[in-house]
């Protein structure tokens, strides 16, 4: 409720009075007390107008707010009464993200700057700088003159390669001759101790009778008769008696004569001997590929190189050439190690024909194939084949596996054998 202010002699004197204190209040707050349910109003200078109201709640109106004009950029949060009240959240959710605006164009070139000012030469390099790039070839020279004939023969040029052998002639029918006969060759390694005995030599010439000994000790009397003694010297032919009608008896073979010197040389070969049997061991080749245990090889088909690897080429495979023909054949291999459960080694003897053997003509012979496996640490084959001295000889190699994945770790060993 607003009371009207009206002035009174008392309440005269109690203005004077705050009057006369207002010089010892200057600079303190200004203290106004609502009456008990009354609130505090604050005026324009006329009276007119109601500025601020608090009430007794502690709520601040400001009546001539909602009318007001005047813009802020400020919040200030009243209703419709002017009453200042909490605000609630003006923000809104986070709108979604614009489209990205078109790019601009290519601004315009800007004008070259001015040449600097050329920098002091620096001090000569001690390490030559890189070798520029080779020209481009020029073009070709006119071709000169032909020179005067030279009076001194030029160098005799290269040989030329060997031209392809010609087709074989009809069959000769008359025997050319007699080829020289060729260089002996090496004496091959000795063969194991034959147990078939040889045929008996010729028995040789009788040698000289050893000179007579000295005659020995008599021995004491014998109590047995002694052997029949040489027969004498034969005596002096008698006179010849009458002829016999009886025939006599044949005299006693006389005494091998002396051999005879040796004839010349016979013009005409004796009848050849039989062959003798093979001694054990005889033509017998062995040639072997090793593989390192800690090998990396990866899984595929590989031919070996014969220095503890492989390569996926034929080409790069290590052969080996057969020094004579054989006719017995077999592969072998065996590893220190043990494959994985799944890991297998399978290797195949791979041949190309002499004596001119190439990588193109390396085929597979299947049945000198045998696999390393978990289970299978050593495997072997055999085959009989004819083989020819000059023929070459590698092996192929399909792994599953790394030589360096056995468990445990080991080399392994290919060998070839044939007799």
């Amino acid at each position: 409720m607003n009371t009207p202010f009206r002035t009174s002699p008392l309440r005269a004197a109690i203005l004077a009075t705050l009057a006369t204190l207002m010089p010892l209040a200057h600079g303190a707050d200004l203290e106004l007390k609502a009456p008990p349910g009354g609130r505090v109003v604050v005026k324009d200078a006329s009276g007119a107008t109601i500025q601020l109201i608090v009430d007794a709640s502690g709520q601040v109106t400001i009546p001539a707010l909602p009318g007001s004009s005047t813009a802020s950029s400020n919040v200030v949060c009243f209703d419709a009464s002017g009453m200042l009240a909490k605000c609630t959240s003006v923000v809104g959710a986070t709108g979604a993200t614009g489209a990205t605006g078109a790019t601009g164009g290519t601004g315009a070139t800007g004008a070259a700057g001015s040449t600097g000012a050329t920098g002091a030469t620096g001090a000569a390099s001690t390490v030559a700088g890189p070798t520029g790039s080779t020209g481009a070839t020029g073009p070709t020279g006119a071709t000169g003159a032909t020179g005067a004939a030279s009076t001194v023969a030029g160098p005799t040029g290269a040989t030329g390669a060997t031209g392809a052998t010609g087709a074989t002639g009809a069959a000769s029918t008359v025997a050319g001759p007699t080829g020289s006969t060729g260089a002996t060759g090496p004496t091959g390694a000795t063969g194991a101790a034959s147990t078939v005995a040889g045929p008996t030599g010729t028995t040789g010439a009788i040698g000289p009778v050893g000179p007579t000994g000295a005659t020995g000790a008599t021995g004491a009397a014998s109590t047995v008769a002694g052997p029949t003694g040489a027969t004498g010297a034969t005596g002096a032919t008698g006179a010849t008696g009458a002829a016999s009608l009886v025939a006599g008896p044949t005299g006693a073979t006389g005494a091998t004569g002396a051999t005879g010197t040796s004839g010349a040389a016979s013009t005409v070969p004796g009848p050849t001997g039989p062959t003798g049997p093979a001694g054990a061991g005889s033509n017998t080749y062995i040639a072997e590929w090793p593989l390192n245990g800690n090998g990396t090889t990866a899984p595929a088909t590989n031919y070996l190189s014969g220095a503890g690897g492989a390569f996926p080429a034929s080409a790069s495979a290590a052969p080996k050439l057969l020094p004579f023909a054989c006719t017995q054949a077999s592969i072998r291999a065996t590893t220190l190690g043990t494959p994985t459960a799944t890991g297998t080694h399978a290797f195949t003897i791979v041949r190309a024909p002499g004596p001119n053997p190439t990588a193109a003509a390396l085929a597979d012979v299947p049945a000198l194939s045998c696999t390393l496996s978990n289970s299978t640490t050593t495997c072997s084959a055999s085959l009989a084949v004819s083989y020819a001295a000059g023929d070459a000889i590698a092996v192929k190699w399909v792994n599953s596996e790394t030589v360096s994945s056995q468990v445990p770790a080991g080399g392994i060993t290919i060998q070839f054998v044939c007799k």
